[in-house]
């Protein structure tokens, strides 16, 4: 695929078109939905109001509420999602939902000032190439200076499935991958990241990552 330009994707809101033409209640639905997909990504990833305000790119958005929020409720037009599903089940046909892999992100090196990754990490555990290319990624197009936050499955979690039997050398390698992945995020040169992990209380297994990129 190649790679674009951020400022050349487009500022056409479909979303505010498509909004008016709702009845009241839908649009409580749909304001209800959004605010809570938001909500959900400040909270899991620790989210501040500065960070809300910069260039984010949202990595395995799914149906984009998070960046829809953003944009038609936070005024943030350098927010953008991509995911590798189809547009279909997405709210409208955005530009700022860009279709494309977490494994070869669209975009030039250093494009973002944030870049932020919600149950996307989690589903390369089965292969290791595409667990470390995955988080190379966010890591590319993170500007110097940028943040890159993504939960992950912790070595923790991955060892409450070893005991299915169903699913035994799958879940094995799952969790070696998950000690692997963080072994390879900690071992990220202290001169040019600042690493920090959060656990999660919420019982979702996961655990947060935070990386800082200095230089």
């Amino acid at each position: 695929m190649e790679r674009s330009d951020i400022e050349s994707l487009g500022d056409r809101k479909s979303f505010k078109d498509m909004y008016k033409e709702l009845d009241a209640e839908t649009k409580d639905l749909v304001d209800k939905q959004v605010y809570n997909t938001f909500n959900a990504y400040v909270k899991r990833l620790r989210l501040s109001t500065e960070d809300l305000t910069k260039s984010i790119l949202d990595v395995g958005t799914g149906g984009g509420g998070f960046i829809y929020y953003l944009r038609e409720y936070l005024n943030n037009d350098k927010a953008y999602g991509i995911d590798k599903k189809t547009k279909e089940g997405n709210k409208c046909d955005d530009d700022f939902i860009i279709v494309g892999d977490a494994l070869e992100l669209p975009f030039e090196n250093e494009s973002f000032e944030i870049v932020v990754s919600k149950h996307c990490i989690p589903q390369f555990l089965s292969d290791e190439i595409k667990m470390f290319k995955s988080i190379n990624e966010l890591i590319r197009v993170a500007k110097k200076g940028g943040k890159i936050v993504a939960d992950i499955s912790s070595p923790e979690a991955e060892s409450e499935y070893l005991e299915d039997t169903d699913n035994q050398q799958k879940n094995k390698t799952r969790y070696e991958n998950s000690i692997k992945l963080q072994d390879y995020i900690n071992a990220l040169n202290p001169d040019e990241y600042q690493v920090s992990f959060v656990n999660l209380i919420d019982g979702s297994l996961h655990k947060v990552v935070a990386i800082e990129k200095l230089v």
